[in-house]
């Protein structure tokens, strides 16, 4: 399978992730599984930089699957 799903996460300062949702299906269940598996194993990621300011950080990412 391939596609590319839109991962939509919120980052708490400590680098923890509070909260997220597949903006975009990657069209394949199985992928839309592996997203959600991917981002519950990354929290905590690294803590956002000192200067970027705010208690969190939205960020959308795309996740993309590719057969090489």
């Amino acid at each position: 399978a391939q596609g590319t799903a839109v991962l939509r996460f919120t980052l708490r300062r400590d680098g923890a992730v509070s909260a997220w949702r597949i903006e975009r299906s990657a069209g394949d269940a199985e992928l839309d599984a592996a997203v959600e598996r991917m981002i519950r194993r990354a929290s905590p990621l690294p803590a956002p930089p000192p200067e970027m300011g705010g208690e969190t950080l939205e960020l959308v990412v795309p996740v993309r699957f590719a057969l090489r």
